[in-house]
């Protein structure tokens, strides 16, 4: 029989080795520092802001780490409900915040479950940021196809230099986004989350959905953009000028001069069509100016340009 003085030093070994075990160590790749952040109305919130390292293109064997930064602010409820992760818009809008008037907007969720403000990948990342160092296209507002010329070249100078950083721009799309999203899910340890998502936020969260919607306990899409919405059809555009002319309608101050926005539109299109207006547009050298003849193209018949051209006549 072992002796009680063993008995206890093995006991006291194995309860050593169970603690060592129930403490994993954080995940590869996830640095997280704790704050507490105060609200412009005077609100103390805890919070945890970090750094998600993820695969550039998950398609690429060996490709470089790139970071997912988010910011996790800490609910008050005894008994919170899943995470809200916030997917904002742009794509490029910046989502991490802890100006005062953010925390502010967001204390009310904290009620209920954590806010996870996400930067999506590439965010804030100036190797993927490129200004056209060449002469101003002038051109480019003398037809359109002088400006997908333009549009063309710049693209071309702007993806061969973001390259050269060692960029993979193959990795900057929306699956590789969503797959971004579900590797801080596990990395924070969270089983469900609730998503709260605007404009092109709706498309990125669709793509979550679509791929890992059993980690969804709930979505709130707002300006939703499906995947097959992102390019705008014709009839986007009437449906937002006629919401804009209803509204014009209903507002005294404008009703007076332009009781109907639509006709008014139609007319200014018509004379256009008639008689191009010649705009001139001066070289900012001071070499010369540029005449731009100024007309409609017909996919794009409704536009709020109309304000500025209605201006010389009705």
């Amino acid at each position: 029989m072992m002796p009680a003085t063993l008995r206890w030093a093995a006991l006291g070994v194995v309860v050593f080795a169970t603690s060592a075990i129930a403490a994993p160590a954080p995940p590869t790749g996830l640095t997280v520092e704790h704050k507490t952040l105060q609200s412009k109305r005077g609100l103390s919130v805890q919070a945890d802001a970090g750094t998600l390292m993820v695969p550039e293109n998950r398609k690429a064997q060996g490709s470089r780490k790139i970071p997912i930064h988010f910011l996790r602010l800490k609910s008050r409820a005894a008994s919170p409900r899943a995470p809200l992760f916030y997917l904002a818009g742009g794509p490029g809008d910046r989502g991490v915040s802890d100006d005062p008037r953010t925390v502010d907007f967001w204390a009310p969720y904290l009620a209920n479950a954590d806010v996870v403000l996400i930067d999506q990948r590439g965010v804030g990342d100036l190797d993927l940021r490129w200004d056209w160092d060449g002469p101003p296209p002038l051109a480019f507002f003398a037809s359109a196809d002088s400006a997908l010329a333009q549009i063309d070249a710049m693209n071309r100078r702007a993806s061969g230099i973001i390259r050269g950083r060692g960029v993979d721009l193959a990795g900057y799309n929306t699956v590789e986004s969503a797959a971004d999203l579900d590797a801080l899910r596990e990395a924070l340890g969270i089983d469900r989350v609730s998503l709260l998502a605007f404009s092109y936020g709706t498309h990125l969260a669709c793509a979550y959905l679509r791929r890992f919607g059993e980690h969804v306990e709930s979505a709130v899409l707002l300006g939703l953009e499906g995947p097959d919405q992102t390019y705008k059809l014709p009839w986007t555009m009437d449906t937002q000028f006629e919401k804009l002319a209803l509204l014009a309608k209903q507002d005294p101050r404008i009703a007076g001069q332009v009781p109907d926005l639509m006709a008014l539109y139609d007319r200014v299109i018509a004379r256009l069509a008639k008689s191009p207006m010649l705009v001139p547009v001066p070289d900012p050298s001071g070499k010369g100016t540029l005449r731009v003849q100024a007309e409609l193209p017909p996919h794009f018949r409704r536009t709020v340009e109309a304000f500025g051209f209605s201006t010389t006549g009705d």
